[in-house]
């Protein structure tokens, strides 16, 4: 991984496995129960010395999508040269395999406790009535993925047990294939120790694409115990490489994804039949969503003034004015990006996965030579997929 301008060192150990339901769930729960295992239980005193003794370093676990799923267990470190300290970088080792393997003790108390814990909050989302109607519409488009639904979530959660969660990280998360990420000033002994400490399994590189199958365009209706009625629509597409992915984010800015873009300024500010209206890509799935929180009373007109902007974006493209517009807008995203270390690394990793060149500084370059006709392709190829439309009926 090349080396870069920050300070901090990460060292990172990331396990692929196979993407279902069930261990998309289960990943939930190892990001939150692994970390506070180690912070706090498997040998409290022994971790409060070493975080002592590495100037507030800090491990993290997170879990994730692409391609296939993964599991990073990551720790990040102060630059041993700065502190003069010339054994933080040892120290960091050892943590960072107490992180990964060091959980044959995790007992059922700790186990329940963080475990409902994490029901809660997935139980709270019901709570806001108008967020809660975008997850169930997530649900609808997506429950055919290896995404679960809210409700599968729930089920899979409450069910699980402390034996089924061990046999889960112990034979699926650290069975699975083993990619290291090693990113900041370090020296090429450190860099040397640590890929020799663990190791690193060979990758068979994956796809990150895939689509939904073709279907007639679905309309449904419900009511909400809420204030504001939510409009949420959705547009398939197929997306098979990093150029149409990047036409995909430009389109999206154009539509929906600015406080400069089509929608926003004709939905919101010229006809003022919502109180807020963005769209998003979702590059896992070739999909474009559409969300907008309106007046019940102004629904009817607000759902048919939001489809005829979008069929026109469909059929007759964009300008090249608003092309330059989204052009300057992607590149500055990806220049905020270029100042996260946590960026690189997850760039660095997709690479790894995918033997795609997903780096900032490639996109940078797909941005600036992607064309007016390219972008107005892709915007051709979107169909309608499926919308709801939550009408509120709270009068407070």
């Amino acid at each position: 991984m090349p080396k870069t301008r920050f300070k901090a060192i990460n060292l990172v150990a990331v396990f692929l496995y196979e993407p279902t339901k069930k261990n998309y769930v289960l990943a939930t729960l190892l990001d939150d129960i692994i970390v506070s295992h180690t912070d706090n239980h498997q040998n409290e005193q022994k971790m409060a010395i070493l975080k002592q003794e590495m100037y507030g370093s800090r491990i993290t676990v997170a879990s994730d999508y692409y391609a296939s799923l993964y599991s990073a267990f990551m720790i990040s470190i102060p630059n041993p040269r700065l502190v003069d300290d010339a054994n933080l970088f040892s120290t960091s080792i050892e943590v960072l395999k107490e992180l990964i393997y060091a959980h044959n003790n995790l007992n059922i108390e700790i186990f329940n406790n963080r475990k409902r814990m994490i029901l809660e909050a997935f139980l709270s989302l019901k709570n806001d009535k108008r967020r809660f109607s975008r997850v169930v519409f997530s649900d609808e488009i997506l429950r055919d993925t290896i995404l679960p639904t809210y409700q599968e979530t729930i089920d899979i959660i409450k069910e699980t047990t402390l034996d089924d969660f061990m046999s889960f990280y112990l034979n699926t998360v650290l069975k699975g294939k083993r990619v290291l990420l090693a990113n900041g000033p370090l020296t090429d002994d450190e860099n040397s120790i640590f890929f020799e400490s663990f190791k690193q399994d060979e990758i068979t590189h994956e796809s990150p694409y895939s689509f939904l199958e073709d279907k007639e365009p679905t309309l449904y209706r419900s009511d909400i115990l809420a204030l504001q009625t939510e409009i949420c629509l959705s547009y398939k597409t197929v997306i098979k490489d990093l150029n149409e992915s990047m036409a995909a984010n430009l389109a999206n800015i154009i539509l929906g994804g600015a406080f400069e873009s089509r929608l926003f300024l004709y939905i919101r500010e010229e006809l003022g039949l919502c109180y807020d209206i963005s769209s998003r890509y979702n590059r896992n799935f070739s999909l474009l969503s559409i969300t907008a929180g309106v007046d019940p009373k102004n629904v009817d007109i607000a759902y048919q003034e939001i489809k005829k902007t979008i069929d026109q974006f469909i059929e007759k493209g964009i300008n090249s004015d608003e092309l330059s517009l989204a052009k300057e807008k992607a590149k500055s995203a990806l220049l905020s990006r270029s100042e996260s270390q946590m960026s690189y690394i997850n760039d660095h990793l997709e690479n790894i996965i995918s033997g795609l060149d997903n780096s900032i500084e490639n996109k940078f370059l797909i941005i600036n030579k992607m064309t007016l006709n390219e972008v107005n392709k892709f915007i051709s190829t979107l169909k309608p997929y499926h919308g709801h439309i939550f009408r509120g009926n709270r009068n407070d």
